[in-house]
């Protein structure tokens, strides 16, 4: 049956223009990186990599722990995730903390080159090595000039306050109770 010619004109409307997409590639409206989830919290990864998609980005990866692995990629077959965090339960006692740190920056900074932003979420859990390894990928990614987003992750901000006050390209999102208390912290470190 042809299309009437009333419905013509409204498809075409909300259809782009796919002879101008040709030359386009997948990741050219955006590839961001997603930094959080531990065997606890795995919504707010979701939600920052889901949100990064249907606002227009390509690619979006989550990297997490691998507790965080499973239920992060079953709430949607859109995303990539990336089980790069290691939590400290799970360090072996018998292997340097440092080498399993150098690992887990080595492996994100394999991925940093290709990202166009990375955001860093709650749901990190309150693991200090898991922040000691998102401190360094945040240095990792300024050395790159990488856009950075810091969303809600007031808990990890303290370990790096120094580092991210003076660089121009990060954005930080704190709910105002967080900032309070954030900014006693801050004064006490200043």
């Amino acid at each position: 049956m042809a299309t009437p010619f009333i419905f013509r004109g409204a498809i075409a409307r909300i259809i782009p223009d796919l002879s101008a997409l040709s030359s386009s590639y997948k990741g050219q409206a955006g590839k961001i990186g997603i930094v959080g989830g531990s065997k606890k919290y795995t919504g707010a990864p979701y939600f920052a990599a889901i949100t990064a998609l249907k606002l227009g980005a390509d690619l979006s990866t989550v990297f997490c722990s691998d507790d965080a692995a499973i239920p992060i990629k079953s709430y949607s077959p859109d995303l990539m995730v990336d089980p790069i965090l290691v939590p400290s339960q799970k360090l072996n006692p018998t292997i340097n903390n440092n080498e399993v740190m150098q690992d887990v920056v080595g492996e994100m900074e394999e991925h940093i080159p290709r990202l166009t932003a990375l955001v860093i979420v709650p749901g990190l859990g309150r693991d200090g090595f898991v922040f000691d390894c998102v401190v360094k990928i945040i240095d990792s990614a300024k050395r790159r000039n990488l856009p950075i987003v810091l969303d809600g992750v007031s808990s990890v901000i303290p370990f790096c306050f120094l580092s991210i006050v003076i660089y121009p390209f990060i954005h930080i999102f704190v709910g105002v109770i967080r900032c309070v208390g954030l900014c006693g912290i801050i004064i006490i470190i200043i």
